[in-house]
């Protein structure tokens, strides 16, 4: 009788989550970390739009 079988199918599926595991975590953070970079820089665009905008009302075109 051949273990290869027995061998494979007892240990592959472990490592096999633990991959997909690892890698969906790792994509989380990375997914996480840029949109925190493309929030960052829209709430910066926003905030100079919005400045823009009460500087003009306040102060008129100058």
């Amino acid at each position: 009788m051949d273990l290869w079988p027995i061998l494979i199918f007892s240990f592959e599926p472990l490592k096999l989550h633990e991959y997909l595991l690892h890698s969906f975590l790792w994509d989380i953070i990375f997914l996480n970390a840029t949109m925190n970079i493309y929030n960052n820089n829209n709430n910066n665009e926003m905030n100079e739009r919005r400045q823009t905008t009460y500087n003009e009302e306040r102060h008129g075109d100058n």
